[in-house]
């Protein structure tokens, strides 16, 4: 199943406008629009889009990212390293990135330091806007800080 095609479809069956799901959601609506089109959602977003569709999370959840987080936990707790919860992880704020950089990841609603870490550099260079440089930029600053 392609989560932005179900999506589109759920939305639809609603009655529902990009902006009217955008704002149950809280987010915009052209993130909405991207999802639609293909982007996958963080966990936090998948979350909110299932409340406000009433369906599962793992509508919009892609199995595979689910089991990266586990796979990328469990190597954690093996090493004895403290797992951060989405929620209680730092903002991006405190890595001190560019103003492009920090926009950039603020329109993809990666507004923490878990949220970041979770995206392989594969799909970060997917976020429109994130150049090699700020790519280069973000994993500097995270390999200068003790969150990677």
């Amino acid at each position: 199943m392609d989560p932005g095609k179900e999506l589109a479809r759920l939305r639809k069956e609603k009655g529902l406008t990009l902006k009217a799901l955008a704002e149950l959601a809280g987010t915009k609506p052209k993130f909405i629009g991207d999802l639609e089109h293909g982007k996958l959602p963080g966990i936090e977003v998948a979350s909110k889009l299932a409340r406000a569709l009433d369906v599962p999370v793992e509508t919009f959840w892609v199995k595979s990212n689910i089991q990266k987080q586990y796979v990328d936990e469990k190597m954690a707790e093996e090493r004895g390293e403290f797992c951060h919860q989405l929620s209680d992880s730092p903002g991006l704020e405190i890595l001190n990135l560019s103003t492009r950089a920090s926009k950039v990841l603020y329109c993809a609603e990666i507004e923490t330091i878990g949220e970041l870490v979770q995206l392989s550099e594969k799909e970060l260079s997917k976020i429109k806007g994130l150049g090699c440089t700020c790519l280069r930029e973000i994993k500097d600053k995270l390999a200068q800080s003790s969150h990677r």
